[in-house]
């Protein structure tokens, strides 16, 4: 028993797995503060694996690119619009909300609609 546990005790203990820095550089862009620098290639490896609605709608590989510019002056980077969770998330909340400008261009396209309609019943009863 007693080599069992001298085996036990020099093996090492299961360290969590390591996160990639591509990851770590897109927590910080979401948490709009660059509080570390990173190696150049996470900066690029980042941007690569940023989600296509991220890249949509927001200005996370802008400010990837100044964080990495700041890393390259030995600074760190804040930016100037921290985000509180991924644009993925933020696009996809629920579903049953619709964006305010699709409202709005919505109540344009029906007041357009009646206009119209209005319209061409006063262009009829003008002719009889």
């Amino acid at each position: 028993m007693v080599p069992a546990l001298a085996v036990a005790a020099a093996s090492p203990v299961s360290a969590a797995p390591k996160v990639p820095c591509w990851k770590l550089v897109l927590n910080d862009a979401y948490a709009g503060v660059f509080d570390q620098i990173y190696p150049l290639s996470c900066y690029h490896q980042a941007i690569a694996h940023i989600p296509a609605t991220t890249i949509l709608y927001s200005d996370t590989a802008d400010e990837i690119r100044d964080a990495e510019a700041a890393a390259l002056h030995g600074r760190t980077f804040a930016t100037r619009h921290p985000q509180s969770a991924p644009a993925v998330a933020a696009v996809s909340s629920g579903g049953s909300s619709l964006p305010t400008p699709v409202l709005v261009l919505g109540g344009l396209a029906v007041a357009l609609l009646l206009a119209g309609g209005a319209g061409e019943l006063w262009r009829r009863t003008r002719r009889s």
